[in-house]
């Protein structure tokens, strides 16, 4: 298969003030930049009026909601995601008050052709048809999901084959107690992760060198 897509980010869930994700905050205490240097920003608004922006700042994206704060690299290497992480422990150490309950780290990859190799594990039958006394219908798609549990945290695990089409998402989901408790356990841990992702994405016969992004 080749990569055609992919995508991860930092997901921390707790009790947010969005009001504090704003870009004169995230230029002066996450980027460190000096009051009277202007920080170029960028601002992407959602299609759905609810949704807050997306901001971002040199190479890490932010969106804060009430419930969430999501941070994603500008670019799928190494060195961003290690820049996100970064980021993502210094907001905790600047709020140590705020409410967190969990954090997650999403790879997500995304392959328009899969192959033979591929879609072997698809390959089985079911007899839902006859459960749901279906006799004229059409696939749409499959998942297949597992979940690992770890010493600190579960690693979800999915494929999804519609069509033609193979996506690979991976989410590493850590429960905490607090916001430096999450701060603590982010150190370090998402090159890790990362590396683990890839791992089994190239171990599927997947070209990581193809991605069209």
């Amino acid at each position: 298969m080749d990569i055609t897509k992919r995508s991860g980010n930092i997901v921390i869930v707790g009790a947010w003030n969005p009001a504090i994700i704003n870009p004169p905050w995230l230029s002066k205490e996450i980027f460190e930049v000096p009051e009277d240097v202007d920080e170029p920003v960028k601002l992407e608004l959602s299609t759905n009026p609810l949704d807050p922006p997306k901001l971002t700042i040199r190479d890490v994206a932010f969106i804060g909601k009430r419930d969430l704060l999501v941070l994603s690299p500008s670019n799928f290497t190494e060195a961003n995601f290690k820049s996100v992480e970064d980021k993502a422990r210094i907001i905790l150490d600047k709020l140590p008050h705020t409410p967190i309950t969990a954090f997650g780290q999403n790879f997500e990859f995304f392959g328009e052709t899969a192959t033979v190799d591929d879609t072997d594990v698809f390959d089985f039958e079911d007899n839902i048809h006859e459960l749901l006394g279906l006799i004229d219908y059409s696939l749409e798609s499959t998942n297949i999901s597992k979940t690992l549990r770890f010493e600190n945290h579960v690693l979800n695990f999915t494929r999804i084959l519609s069509g033609s089409s193979l996506t690979v998402k991976f989410n590493f989901h850590y429960e905490v107690t607090s916001a430096i408790d999450a701060k603590n356990q982010l150190e370090n841990s998402i090159l890790t992760n990362f590396g683990l992702a890839k791992s089994v994405i190239t171990n599927l016969g997947a070209d990581l060198d193809s991605d069209g992004e």
